[in-house]
């Protein structure tokens, strides 16, 4: 039953992280709030507001996060963060991440206190820890046949499953040559 909940949560956080967000923003109709009642001019100001909104907000960097909080997040991309209270040193390992990545300048800012991303940047960003993550785990286990580095721009998810399972498989095949080899000795020893 966990395995299921947990391999469901798992399918769900993907599905979220594929897609793009969307604001549904609702219009009063007019200012009595009763059923039937138009007022045309408050109706184009309130959508003539949303959708300036929805504009400045394409323009500009809608997500934003504290450098400690990119640092925390990010580790996995990059390797050990400098100190937090060292702003140029954070600022630039904050760009090296987003350059791993391959985030052009112009989609990731680098602000005073935080960094600035485009929704494409923070999704390549979150694709990019996904990985490192996966690759850190496996690498935990304990499997030598992994790389020591794996390169993040362009590397699918699929090539590290492909090699632990291509691992599993050779474990596999190699515990059963063991087996042949000891019924062979037990065999000549019965002999």
């Amino acid at each position: 039953v966990g395995g299921f909940f947990k391999q469901q949560l798992i399918d769900m956080m993907e599905l979220i992280n594929s897609t793009n967000p969307h604001w549904i923003r609702c219009v009063k109709p007019h200012p009595a709030k009763k059923p039937l009642m138009v007022h045309g001019i408050t109706c184009m100001q309130q959508l003539e507001s949303s959708v300036l909104n929805v504009r400045m907000k394409n323009v500009g960097f809608p997500i934003r996060i504290s450098y400690s909080d990119f640092a925390k997040r990010y580790a996995p991309v990059a390797g050990t963060p400098p100190p937090l209270d060292d702003i140029p040193a954070m600022k630039e390992w904050s760009r090296k991440v987003c350059d791993k990545v391959g985030i052009e300048a112009k989609k990731a800012q680098c602000g005073t206190t935080k960094m600035f991303l485009k929704t494409e940047s923070n999704q390549a960003l979150e694709a990019a820890r996904d990985e490192a993550q996966k690759f850190h785990r496996v690498k935990d286990v304990g499997f030598p046949i992994l790389p020591a580095s794996l390169p993040l721009q362009g590397a699918p998810v699929k090539t590290l499953e492909e090699k632990y399972r291509d691992a599993l498989s050779e474990i596999a095949e190699l515990k059963a040559v063991v087996v042949d080899l000891q019924l062979q000795l037990h065999r000549q020893k019965g002999v």
